[in-house]
């Protein structure tokens, strides 16, 4: 299943009037839950290298990885209220604000990535990305992370009654809670930045996420795909 989840966000932020007139750089702070060296957070500091180098060292991105700033819906908070200029997070944290993006959690809803990347690029799906603009927010673009996967520390799954008995981690979203018709399962709503080191403590032995970031990697023994 391709999950096309995440958002690029940022609060509206005026750099327009002229660099020559600015002493001090001006600092973009971008929150995310990812690790430094995940592919979200090298995209960052590569972006960030090329910010500096184009603007003449007049802004300068930091990136705060890891959950620091807090988790998703703390970040989005702190976006809107001005405190935090972008953050990188699900659409599924936005959905309680703009609830069409919950449409973006539908398991299964494309067949390819192109076929993902063609609806995004749409009318449709650019349509709902400036949606959030009612609400404080300006998205800025879709940030894919790829096919979804079940990685636990338990027992290969192979077929739907491998799930007994696993506790299952998912995004805090009722359209991802409530779409896996699991044997006995056991589901819990939990933040991305917690979920490695849970399941290295072995409370939850599923996520269900890409394995876009290296402690899943590490805390996790097996890997089932669950592309088309």
């Amino acid at each position: 299943m391709i999950q096309i989840r995440r958002l690029l966000c940022c609060l509206v932020v005026s750099f327009q009037p002229a660099f020559a007139q600015v002493s001090t750089p001006t600092e973009i702070r971008v929150a995310h839950a990812l690790s430094d060296d995940s592919h979200l957070g090298r995209a960052i500091a590569a972006a960030g290298e090329r910010i500096k180098r184009e603007s003449g060292g007049r802004l300068v991105v930091k990136a705060l990885g890891n959950s620091v700033a807090g988790n998703d819906t703390k970040a989005m908070q702190d976006a809107i209220a001005g405190k935090l200029e972008m953050f990188i997070s699900a659409t599924t944290t936005i959905v309680p604000l703009y609830k069409p993006l919950a449409i973006w959690d539908t398991p299964f809803l494309f067949a390819t990535r192109e076929e993902a990347h063609a609806v995004l690029d749409s009318k449709v799906g650019q349509s709902l990305l400036e949606g959030v603009s009612a609400e404080g927010l300006v998205g800025l673009a879709y940030w894919e992370l790829g096919f979804r996967n079940l990685t636990n520390n338990v027992r290969p799954v192979t077929r739907v009654e491998d799930f007994a008995g696993i506790r299952l981690r998912t995004m805090p979203s009722e359209v991802s809670i409530n779409h896996l018709p699991t044997p006995g399962r056991r589901r819990e709503a939990a933040a991305f930045s917690r979920t490695a080191l849970r399941v290295g403590q072995q409370p939850v032995r599923r996520p269900g996420e890409p394995v876009s970031d290296n402690r899943l990697g590490r805390a996790c023994t097996r890997c089932r795909s669950t592309s088309p």
